[in-house]
């Protein structure tokens, strides 16, 4: 993970908690969260759509704790899905966090299996 400032990319420190998502058709919908360091949460969510090849279509993150919510929108230069008949899909790829000001965060997520969401019964 990165964040920018002062016109570069500089590391900051999150660690992946979970990547949950699920394959409907073309459409498969994901999330994502991140803890940093003290009680800082980022929650990414995204929609891609695969036609024949995956792009990402829709997105958005909340960054909580730290310095106050920030949230914006999800974009990204690169998006890589493999599966999703047989098995669990797996999502991947290089995605952009920006606010109103410009790109916040660069995630790079190595390609890895998504866990099936909670469904409301299960959530605390």
């Amino acid at each position: 993970m990165d964040r920018f400032e002062n016109e570069t990319w500089r590391p900051e420190s999150f660690q992946l908690v979970s990547l949950t998502g699920q394959r409907d058709g073309t459409d498969v919908t994901f999330a994502i969260e991140l803890q940093g360091e003290g009680n800082r949460r980022l929650l990414v969510e995204g929609i891609i759509i695969i036609d024949p090849r995956a792009r990402l279509v829709k997105g958005n993150w909340v960054e909580v704790g730290g310095n106050g919510p920030h949230s914006g929108i999800l974009s990204s230069a690169t998006i890589d899905f493999l599966g999703g008949q047989g098995g669990r899909p797996s999502v991947g790829g290089q995605l952009t966090l920006s606010d109103t000001n410009g790109p916040h965060y660069r995630l790079n997520l190595p390609t890895r299996e998504m866990t099936a969401p909670l469904e409301d019964s299960e959530r605390p």
